[in-house]
C-alpha cells in the first residue's frame, strides 16, 4: 500500500467504533506518523452503517493546499476508482462497487496527500445482504 514517500496505516482496536487510520511518512529510512493536514468528509457507507453488498463508495479529502492524491481500500484490497477534483483544495472518490461484498463487517480506508502533509482515515461498516 505504499505511495512514494507515504504509506497508510490502519490501527484497529477491539471496538469497531474506535478504528482509525494514520499516514506514515518515510523520513531518514524510518516510517513516522504524520499528525495533520487532511480532513475527510462525505463518507459512504457512513461509519458503522449497514450497507448494500454493492455499496456506494464515497469520500472527500480536504486540505489547506492542493490535494494531490486520494486512494481507497476495503480492508487490504485497493479500490480502482477515479479521484476527481471539485475545488482546488479537495479531491473526491464516488462510485459503486462492481463486485458484491460478502455479509459481515468491512473496513473502508482512505488516504490522501497534499503537498508536505497527508491524512488517512478508516471506518467500519456492515453488509447484510
Amino acid at each position: 500500500m505504499e505511495t512514494g514517500q507515504w504509506r497508510p496505516s490502519r490501527a484497529a482496536t477491539r471496538r469497531a467504533s474506535r478504528r482509525r487510520g494514520r499516514p506514515l511518512r518515510l523520513e531518514n529510512d524510518r516510517w513516522r506518523v504524520e499528525l495533520g493536514g487532511v480532513f475527510f468528509t462525505r463518507m459512504r457507507p457512513a461509519p458503522l452503517a449497514e450497507a448494500d453488498p454493492r455499496a456506494e463508495i464515497r469520500v472527500e479529502a480536504q486540505a489547506g493546499g492542493e490535494v494531490g492524491e486520494l486512494r481507497t481500500w476495503i480492508g487490504r484490497r485497493p479500490l480502482r476508482a477515479y479521484a476527481f477534483r471539485r475545488q482546488p483544495f479537495t479531491r473526491e472518490i464516488w462510485g459503486r462497487l462492481r463486485t458484491a461484498l460478502p455479509d459481515g463487517q468491512h473496513t473502508l480506508v482512505a488516504f490522501a496527500s497534499a503537498g508536505d502533509t497527508a491524512g488517512a482515515f478508516a471506518w467500519p461498516f456492515e453488509v447484510d445482504g
